[in-house]
Formats: C-alpha cells, structure tokens, sequence
C-alpha cells in the first residue's frame, strides 16, 4: 500500500510538471519552426545588408557616413569582423570632413565592437578613456554612458579578483545612473536597475509594456531576454523557457548571429533531459557564433557543448545498443523460423532444390544484366566527356580564330594608317620647306609652334580606332553598358562613337591592360584612368566578375 501511494504521488507530479511546462513547448514548437526557416530569414538579412552596401558604393562622403553607421548596425550581430571594418571605415569620413562629433560616434562604436568580442575590453577601455566628454551632447552624450556602462560590466564579468570586480561593478553602476538621468526612456536599463535592486514587478512592468508574444524585432528580443532573467531569479522555469524561447525565435527571424537566449535555453533543456533539442540549439549557436567571430560566445559554450555532447552520444549509444539487441532477437526468431521451414519443407527438397536453382540461375542472369547496365553506363559517361572536350576544342577554336581576325583587322588597319601619317608628314614638310624657301619667317614660326594639325590628327586617329574597334566588337557598348546598374549607363554623344571610358575598356577587351600604356594611348594621366577604372568597377552590376564579363565581350 505504501508503494501504490508513493506512485500515484510520483504520477501527479510528472502530470503536474507536464502541465506547468505545457506553454514553454508551446513556445519551443515555434523556435523550432524559426529554425527551420533559418535559411529563409538569413537571405532576407543578406538583402538588406546588400541594398546598403550599393547605397555606400554611389553616395558622397556625408551620405555614406550615415549608410555606413547603418551598415555597422547591421552587421554587429551579423559579423563582427565587417562591423569592425565599417566602423573604422566611419571613422576615416568623419576624420576627413572635420566632423569632431561623428568622429567621435565611430570611436564609439569601434570600442562597442571590441567590448562585444569579449577579448579586447583593455582595447575598449582606451578608446573610452580618450574620449572628451564634455564635448558630447544630446543622444552622442547618452551613447557614451551606455558604452561605458557596457565596458565596465564587461570588465566585472572577467575581473579575476572578486574586489577588483565589485569596483568595476560600482563604476557601471555610476554609468548607468548617468545614462538613465539624460534617457530615462530607456527600458532595458531601467529594467535591469530594477533588477539589480530585487524589485523584479518594476522590472516586469517596465519591459511588458506594449510587448505581445508575436512581436519579433531586435527590441523585442531584448525585452523578452530581460523577462526570462526575471523568471530565473524567481525560479520560475515554465516562464523563463518560454521567455527564452520567444528570444531565441526573434534572433533566428532577425537574422542575428551572436546572441544568448538559445545556449541559456539549451542549457535548460539538458537539465530537463530533453538531450536531442539541447544539442541541437547548442550546436547552432556555437555555428552562429563561429560565422559571427563572437568569440566569447564560443568561450561560453566551450564548457557546456562536450557535456551535451556527451550526454547525446551517451542515448544515442543507449539506442543503437536497444537496436543491436531487438536485431539480435530477430536474428534468433529468424533462425527458429529458418528450421521450422526446413522441417515443414522436408518431403519437398527436390523441389526447394529445384526452386534453388532456378533462383540462382535467376540471380546469375540479374548480375550480369547488371554489369552489363554498368558497362552501359561507363560508356555513356565516357561519350558524355568526349563530347564535352570536343565542345572545349571548338571552343578554343572560335576563340583562336577571333583572336586571329582581331589581328588581321588591326594589322590591317596599322599598316592604313601608318601609309597615311607617312603621306601626311611629307605633305606637312613639303609645306614648311615651301614657306622656309619664301623666308617667312613669322608664317613658318606660326606653322610649327600650331597644334590644330596635331589635334585633327589626333581626332582622326581615335576615331578610325574607334570604327576599327566596333567594326570588330559592333555590340561593345550595348553590352558594356548592360554590365552596369541602369541609372549609370554610359551614352556617348551624338558626335562620338566611343568615349575616354569606353577607350579604356575597348582596349582592356583587345589584351591591353597595363594603365600606364593605356594612358599614354589615350594622352592622360595614370590616376586618370585608376579612377575611370575604378569608378566603372562601383557602378558594375557584379563587381567582383565585372573585369572577367568584359573580356567575354563580342
């Protein structure tokens, strides 16, 4: 009778636990979902990321300070390394306009990226330390208690000595009383004073307000992050699962790579035994975090992960050994069932041998239909690559014999036009000898010292290359000009066929690629065309492939 009771006890609590914790799974089935649309929602980030980067390729430098500020934001929890990039990037603008303020913005967000890693807080704290505060005003002012709070919490965390760490834990504090009295609007601030100071139903109401479960933006996900800590200092576990549950799903719907709210609720799972999702939700963030560089995350979970780890091989060995056991169970049924037919079919061996044979004439005839499929398709696979290198070699062939047309043409036409500048310098000195034979000294100093004639060769030398060079790529512009973004299209005006950019890339097209031989055909400087270059390359449609697509031009 004892045991009965202490059963039923038993049961009630199981249905009981089950019941409390039935909204966390509710909760749960839908980060599962945000996972398996992780793919989904990380391409939706990528575009993003993407739009603002064409904006930060054509905007002037006071415009592309700001995208870049938006670009960091971005990617702070996307990628740190490119975060850090554009911050420094930010930093160079602002040093360039002479803007002490934005200069001072990027400042900040570098030491927030070196806070963020977890490993460079000294780094962090030198930059916080150069900054003059009291030229700081308005939201740069609010910016630099929120940064200095984030710094001296994060030096708390790693301080070794426990006096060291409560000194730091002050000076945060100090901040965030600052950071409170210029933005007293910040919730999560004032949430988390709240906290600190045991009052978790201020805490609670500061953060609740306007929150619904279905929201899914980056402050929601702070917002339900600071309820599932308020529940864990209540020990009240449904809650902080689902809480964590509603984090965790706004990051993967947001795109975001470095956060907390997944590990925190894997770690809750393995203490519940649900091993399987524990492993799973671990093992993304530690992905996350690895595509993020967030290295302290990694730090955070290089503790946890082999103990998961261990635990889910541990089941997955407790499984496959139920499964090596239920096969052997069925290895023995088998044999029982092999004597049993034996036995049954006993009188009719001859025709059993009889069906043997047939089986194996059967089998025989399977195999060799078989080899025979194979042969078939290692024949197949071989005429597929004979064809294949026969489309290489026409390939080479075109590509051999437009290269010789190319040569032909331009061979054709040098010799043209060499015959007619040699023609034309004899007709020019006949006329100086002619005017020098008069003495006019002053009409012949005129003549030499004129640079119409070289102009008006020069003229008409860009243009027969200009119709030599479309004679053979009679497309060129069109195709040029369709590797380019629609509103940085080149129209060359009416009186030309090709302009200095299109020379450049025509030329590139014909093999010449050296800018220093480029400028000298075309009588500018180098810089000049880096630049020309250059300024295509950021109007291109595929930049990295955009010198490849110009050569492939017909």
């Amino acid at each position: 009778m004892k045991y009965l009771l202490l059963s039923l006890t038993l049961c009630l609590a199981l249905i009981q636990a089950a019941a409390n914790d039935q909204p966390a799974n509710q909760y749960i089935c839908l980060l599962d979902q945000a996972i398996a649309d992780r793919e989904k929602y990380m391409e939706i980030k990528k575009t993003r990321i993407d739009s603002l980067r064409r904006q930060f390729a054509i905007h002037d430098d006071t415009a592309k300070y700001h995208v870049c500020n938006k670009l960091v934001v971005e990617y702070m929890n996307y990628s740190l390394d490119s975060a850090l990039a554009y911050a420094k990037q930010g930093a160079r603008l602002a040093r360039k306009a002479g803007d002490d303020n934005s200069l001072t913005d990027a400042y900040m967000n570098i030491a927030r990226i070196y806070n963020l890693t977890g490993l460079m807080p000294k780094e962090a704290f030198d930059i916080l330390k150069n900054i003059d505060r009291s030229t700081l005003g308005g939201e740069y002012l609010v910016r630099y208690y929120i940064l200095a709070l984030q710094i001296y919490d994060n030096l708390a965390k790693q301080a070794f000595d426990s006096e060291i760490s409560r000194r730091y834990e002050r000076t945060a504090q100090l901040y965030r009383d600052s950071a409170l009295h210029f933005a007293p609007g910040n919730e999560i601030i004032l949430a988390n004073k709240y906290i600190e100071e045991g009052n978790y139903e201020m805490a609670r109401s500061v953060v609740c307000g306007g929150l619904s479960d279905d929201m899914t933006g980056s402050d929601a996900a702070a917002r339900f992050h600071v309820l599932a800590r308020i529940y864990g200092l209540q020990n009240n576990v449904s809650q902080r699962k689902k809480y964590l549950a509603l984090a965790a799903r706004c990051d993967m719907v947001n795109g975001a790579r470095e956060y907390m709210a997944l590990q925190e609720l894997a770690q809750m799972l393995y203490d519940d035994g649900d091993t399987g999702r524990a492993y799973r939700y671990i093992h993304q963030s530690i992905s996350d975090a690895i595509a993020c560089n967030a290295r302290s995350r990694m730090l955070e979970m290089s503790k946890t992960i082999p103990i998961i780890d261990a635990d889910y091989n541990r089941k997955q060995a407790e499984t496959n050994l139920m499964l090596y056991a239920a096969c052997a169970c069925i290895g023995v049924l088998s044999v029982l069932l092999l004597v049993i037919a034996i036995y049954v079919h006993k009188r009719n061996r001859k025709l059993s041998a009889a069906k043997q044979l047939q089986e194996e004439l059967n089998r025989q005839l399977e195999l060799g239909n078989n080899e025979q499929q194979q042969l078939n398709e290692r024949l197949q696979a071989l005429n597929e690559n004979l064809l294949q290198a026969n489309r290489k070699w026409q390939s080479m062939n075109v590509e051999l014999q437009q290269a010789d047309r190319i040569k032909e043409e331009y061979v054709t036409q040098f010799m043209n036009l060499c015959s007619e500048y040699l023609s034309k310098m004899e007709s020019y000195r006949n006329n100086l000898l002619k005017i020098a034979s008069q003495r006019n000294f002053d009409r012949l100093y005129d003549a030499v010292k004129s640079n119409r004639e070289l102009e008006k060769e020069i003229n008409d030398f860009y243009a027969k290359f200009d119709e030599a060079f479309l004679h053979l790529f009679p497309a060129f512009v069109d195709d040029f000009n369709k590797l380019l973004l629609p509103e940085c299209q080149i129209k060359p005006k009416h009186d030309e066929r090709l302009n200095t950019e299109l020379r450049i890339f025509a030329l590139q097209r014909l093999g010449i690629t050296d800018s220093e031989k480029v400028a000298k055909f075309l009588r500018c400087s180098f810089s000049t065309i880096y630049n020309y270059r250059t300024k295509m390359k950021n109007r291109a449609i595929d930049r990295d492939d955009f010198e490849e697509k110009i050569m492939n031009l017909c």
